[in-house]
């Protein structure tokens, strides 16, 4: 396991995260200390859907056919809705109604429009689309105290940077390999005792890891090494969730 700082076993009760790449070529298990600031996103995507003067109609129909409506009351609602657009129809948006079910070229129904000041309802309605893969961005500040620790932050950096890239050649190119990332408190071989008030996060693709040395102060150590290594590594979930797959227990 590759884990900052060195002296991990005596930190039992720091809250860490730990990663975990299960690869062949390039399997790293790593250890780092809490970041001061995370951020969790939960996000779907919604369109707006221009329904129209038949997709409205339909709209309509489905709706009450998923709620269980029997045909005779689908049909008394429909010769309702009828009635009532009917009623409340002027002859500028009857004409454009012709028009438009006619399928009257556009200009000539911009042409309608104008002319009797009126424009059809375009019905616009939010759509659910999907949820979204979720994403994660984690920064840790390293600043190694002796040799030994400074040699760990080179070995972290250069396991997440490999942790990047796919193997392939000119032809083919293989998926980068999955990790796993949990949130428990301290110890070397990892602690049992999961930090629940974090939300759990899905088998994820390393999406790519920026190292920036001593971004505070120019200052280097004797054997030429950095003083200060700031790691910021970005993930993302390898499929967007229902409800129900959700990795964390959902509430009772």
């Amino acid at each position: 396991m590759l884990f900052f700082p060195e002296k991990i076993d005596e930190l039992t009760r720091r809250p860490f995260i730990y990663f975990t790449c299960d690869d062949s070529k390039r399997g790293a298990s790593i250890a780092l200390p809490m970041p001061p600031s995370m951020s969790f996103g939960d996000e779907a995507t919604y369109n707006n859907a221009e329904l129209g003067i038949i997709g409205s109609a339909v709209n309509s129909l489905a709706g009450q056919v998923s709620r269980g409506a029997g045909a005779g009351e689908v049909v008394s609602s429909a010769t309702d809705s009828i009635k009532k657009a009917y009623n409340q129809s002027n002859i500028g948006s009857i004409i454009q109604g012709i028009g438009a079910l006619s399928g009257v070229p556009e200009n000539l129904q911009s042409a309608i429009s104008i002319g009797t000041g009126t424009t059809l309802n375009k019905n616009i309605t939010t759509e659910f689309t999907a949820s979204n893969t979720r994403s994660y961005s984690f920064v840790f500040q390293l600043i190694a105290r002796t040799k030994t620790e400074n040699d760990k932050i080179k070995g972290i950096v250069q396991a997440f940077r490999l942790g990047v890239y796919p193997e392939g050649n000119d032809f083919q190119l293989k998926f980068p390999p999955k990790w796993k990332i949990r949130f428990q408190r301290g110890g070397s071989e990892g602690a049992k005792e999961i930090i629940d008030d974090i939300p759990k996060i899905g088998d994820v693709y390393l999406t790519g890891a920026t190292t920036v040395y001593n971004s505070s102060a120019n200052m280097w150590r004797t054997d030429g090494s950095p003083l200060e290594t700031t790691l910021t590594v970005n993930f993302i979930e390898t499929k967007a969730h229902t409800l129900e797959s959700l990795p964390e227990s959902l509430p009772k």
